[in-house]
């Protein structure tokens, strides 16, 4: 078993292939983690070093580690928080008290589940760790469920708070960059304060920076070697991740969705799931985080179905025809694409009705008749029948302001009643929480997929 119980079943220790996660409830109730690091051989003599968190604030001579598994806003805790709610008599202050816990196997994973319940109110955190057969990496989240009468209002949720040996100088590292140069790598030193790195772009992460961190003790780590800690989190839209140093000399890593332009209300009986953030530690420096992140993505996250194919080569039209794309040269291309290697012949931007540029067009998603007098399964025939494969752009999230699809439906772009739409690159964003526009959008996607034979 990679996941121990010990002392009354108040210890909780999870071991992955070279690494050691260890968790403790203290005298107050309070779950603490004890350990993140290189594996224990004798993992059962961890035990919690200082009891209490008043003790921890009490004592302004001693420097030491207190490190709550889940912190709240509450209390004495000052620092940076996983979840801070305010409940309907207007007290903001949550305390997490330690209840239960469960364990489960599968044949290819293990799972600890913990529950922590305020010590007053009726809210509790369902803290889940997941570990992967054969691999460094440990998936942690949350799920906050309202087991009580009246609303609670959450003003921030995180997923995950972990925490670097006591102690010592780190510096930290992460992505980031813009199009056309996305993934740079940037490392910095970990400073007392703050440092966060944030996405609150609102549709995706994008390249501006990365949900990922990666932190070593400065000046120890390269490519091949160092021991690293880190963490990706599985959240496409606005993410926040924090390092913090307090006073104590202590560094802490929260991550999950970005606080900013977010208010989770949870009536009663609901209950809001965290998305995941996956974290591990490298023994061998940045290139076993490459590593052991896309075994992760090969064998538990990709599809079985698709995971070990092998990705075709793809010629796009976009480069060489931009906006003009039309029946002629596109049958005409096809043999060009095949001399060169091509696999996958896709057909970008500029196939829909009145798309001759980037005013018009996005939201119509159907085929230009003037371009395209017989279809866009013509091509995906001709392609087929030259061996390709045949792909089709589009933009389901998008609409132009000059399209059927906005005149129609002005209601389905993302907007405030009072204010005038905010367009970006000359077209707006549909508001994909409206049941109507993911039905549009899922309809539209089958549609297209259907109709053209796509592969």
């Amino acid at each position: 078993m990679s996941i121990l119980i010990l002392n009354d079943k108040k210890t909780f220790i999870l071991n992955t292939k070279s690494s050691t996660y260890a968790m403790g409830v203290d005298n107050d109730g309070v779950l603490l983690n004890i350990y993140w690091g290189r594996k224990l051989l004798e993992p059962s003599e961890l035990k919690i070093k200082h009891p209490t968190l008043k003790d921890w604030v009490g004592n302004t001579e001693i420097n030491y580690e207190y490190m709550p598994e889940f912190p709240g806003k509450g209390g004495l805790t000052f620092e940076e928080s996983c979840i801070d709610v305010t409940f309907s008599d207007g007290v903001r202050d949550i305390r997490l008290k330690y209840s239960e816990f469960e364990v489960s196997e599968t044949d290819t994973t293990e799972s600890l589940k913990i529950l922590l319940k305020d010590e007053y109110y009726h809210i509790q955190a369902e803290l889940v760790y997941v570990l992967y057969k054969n691999l460094d990496l440990i998936s942690r989240y949350a799920e906050i469920i309202n087991t009580g009468k009246e609303k609670i209002v959450i003003h921030s949720l995180k997923s995950a708070a972990v925490y670097l040996p006591y102690g010592k100088e780190y510096s930290l590292m992460h992505m980031r960059g813009n199009w056309g140069m996305e993934f740079q790598r940037e490392i910095t030193d970990i400073p007392y304060g703050k440092t966060v790195f944030e996405t609150r772009r609102g549709s995706s992460s994008g390249p501006h920076h990365v949900p990922f961190f990666a932190a070593f003790e400065k000046n120890t780590a390269n490519e091949t070697y160092g021991d690293v800690w880190y963490g990706v989190l599985h959240w496409s839209g606005n993410f926040k991740i924090t390092a913090e140093k307090n006073q104590a000399n202590m560094v802490s890593v929260t991550a999950g969705i970005n606080d900013w332009a977010t208010t989770i209300t949870l009536n009663s009986g609901e209950s809001f799931l965290c998305p995941k953030l996956t974290i591990g530690f490298s023994d061998g420096g940045f290139e076993k985080i490459t590593e052991s992140v896309y075994d992760f993505q090969l064998d538990f996250i990709t599809p079985r179905s698709k995971a070990y194919l092998q990705r075709p080569v793809i010629y796009n039209s976009w480069y060489p025809y931009l906006f003009d794309v039309q029946r002629d040269n596109m049958l005409a291309f096809l043999d060009k694409c095949k001399y060169v290697g091509a696999e996958l012949f896709v057909i970008d931007d500029g196939w829909m009705k009145n798309r001759d540029d980037q005013y018009a067009g996005l939201g119509d998603w159907f085929e230009d008749k003037k371009k395209f007098p017989n279809g866009i399964r013509e091509i995906s025939d001709a392609s087929h029948e030259k061996g390709l494969k045949f792909g089709l752009w589009f933009e389901p999230e998008m609409v132009s302001p000059i399209s059927e699809l906005a005149k129609e439906h002005p209601d389905w772009i993302l907007s405030y009643p009072t204010r005038e739409k905010t367009p970006m690159r000359d077209q707006y964003l549909l508001n994909l929480a409206n049941d109507e526009v993911r039905e549009f959008v899922w309809n539209t996607a089958d549609r297209l997929i259907s109709e053209n034979n796509l592969d």
